[in-house]
């Protein structure tokens, strides 16, 4: 293969040595130890490649989605290995994951145009919101436990899908309607 060019080589370089630094930072300094809790960095490259071939390479827009998911997971495994985020248990930071998913839908819903935008962007909104109040009640910044305001408040959760169904028709139509005019 001779002759076969990286594109992009110092990006992809730079994207590695501060991986593999900040990695290599937190050992050095103590706060990780053993071979297993470095396993996050492989999450971290391996969304940092799905990345690179979808921007870089011109490869499937679908790889985004897996790509700053993987990326930010690893990143927050490796925090949580290397005990930076204090006395919290995983069983405690499980919304993190669901935020992350919610983020990352949001930015590739954003590349999208017209009603593929709108079809990405409130389920992602949504996703990010439900996360926050499960992180409110799963951090212990409420006290009250979520089934005890689910019993009294669950029909706020229809009001909710109301709002959701009249956003999403008011910008379903005003697509439709652009696209009418340019007709």
């Amino acid at each position: 293969m001779v002759g076969k060019r990286i594109p992009r080589k110092n990006l992809v370089l730079g994207a590695l040595f501060i991986v593999l630094g900040g990695t290599l930072l937190l050992w050095t300094s103590g706060k990780l130890s053993g071979v297993l809790s470095f396993w996050p960095v492989l999450l971290v490259i391996l969304g940092l490649y799905l990345l690179y071939r979808v921007y870089i390479l011109g490869g499937s827009e679908s790889l985004v989605f897996y790509g700053i998911f993987s990326a930010q997971a690893g990143a927050f495994l490796l925090l949580l290995n290397a005990e930076l985020m204090g006395n919290l248990y995983f069983r405690n930071l499980w919304p993190f994951f669901m935020l992350f998913a919610g983020v990352a839908l949001l930015i590739y819903g954003l590349q999208r145009k017209g009603a593929y935008r709108v079809r990405y962007l409130i389920p992602a909104v949504s996703i990010i919101l439900l996360s926050g109040v499960f992180l409110l009640f799963s951090l212990g910044f409420i006290r009250v436990s979520l089934k005890t305001i689910l019993v009294q408040f669950w029909p706020v959760i229809l009001v909710l899908c109301g709002v959701f169904l009249i956003v999403f028709d008011f910008f379903r139509n005003k697509i439709h309607s652009r696209k009418a005019e340019d007709i």
